[in-house]
């Protein structure tokens, strides 16, 4: 009888340890969605970005919802956390260190071979890409449609949608250079952004940032009085 309580007790105790082992995995806030919509006197239009993850808490798919149909979506693969390919290999990434020095679009033999200032942080590329990141990795300024966009971060002591990504570092580099997110101004960031100049309205257009209760952005608003529209920008996360 001693010996069966002994055991009953040892077998209780190892159910116990197992439960906190289960209990202590800790789960990352991380962005689900990014939604953006804009509003003229003439109607309104929304454009979105869902994201989903593998098992170890890295961007495996994003899709592209454009006024309620998914319009595209891509699939990342990666190595040791650094972005290899997308969309089953079709496209080719390569890296030194976290400087994006090429990718290679396999479908039709082209490669985007880039180069990188140091110094100004400044990207420019053979298939005429041009963007600079901040100290954070962010992106600063890039080309859209011909037009230069500057973008502000002040608030770097909030938390913008990447925040809490494990490879952060690579992700807004390789997002701008597949130039995936340009239609409707996505703004993929770690640290939140607070306006953006724009140079062909040479205008600073700011935002009205919310936050939620662990810092992270959950909204901006804003006005481009050149062209009368207005936008906001919605983020949703979840628990992984």
């Amino acid at each position: 009888m001693k010996r069966f309580f002994i055991l009953v007790t040892l077998l209780g105790l190892i159910a116990c340890s197992k439960d906190d082992d289960t209990s202590q995995i800790e789960k990352s806030k991380l962005i689900d969605s990014i939604k953006l919509e804009s509003r003229t006197t003439n109607g309104s239009e929304s454009f979105m970005l869902t994201y989903e993850y593998d098992s170890n808490k890295l961007i495996s798919k994003i899709n592209y919802i454009e006024n309620g149909v998914l319009e595209k979506f891509f699939k990342l693969i990666y190595e040791n956390q650094i972005p290899q390919s997308t969309d089953g290999g079709a496209v080719g990434f390569t890296f030194d260190g976290t400087v994006l020095k090429k990718y290679e679009l396999y479908f039709d033999e082209r490669t985007c071979t880039f180069s990188y200032d140091v110094a100004q942080r400044i990207y420019r590329s053979s298939c005429e890409h041009y963007f600079t990141l901040n100290s954070f990795l962010d992106i600063t300024s890039n080309d859209y449609l011909g037009n230069i966009l500057e973008y502000s971060f002040e608030d770097t002591g909030k938390k913008g949608p990447f925040f809490n990504l494990p490879n952060k570092e690579y992700m807004p580099t390789t997002l701008n250079a597949l130039r995936y997110t340009q239609k409707g101004m996505y703004f993929q960031s770690i640290y939140p952004v607070n306006g953006y100049y724009d140079d062909n309205a040479n205008m600073f257009i700011p935002f009205t940032n919310v936050y939620d209760t662990d810092g992270f952005i959950s909204s901006s608003t804003f006005r481009d009085n050149n062209r009368s529209i207005d936008f906001k920008i919605t983020y949703v996360y979840k628990m992984i």
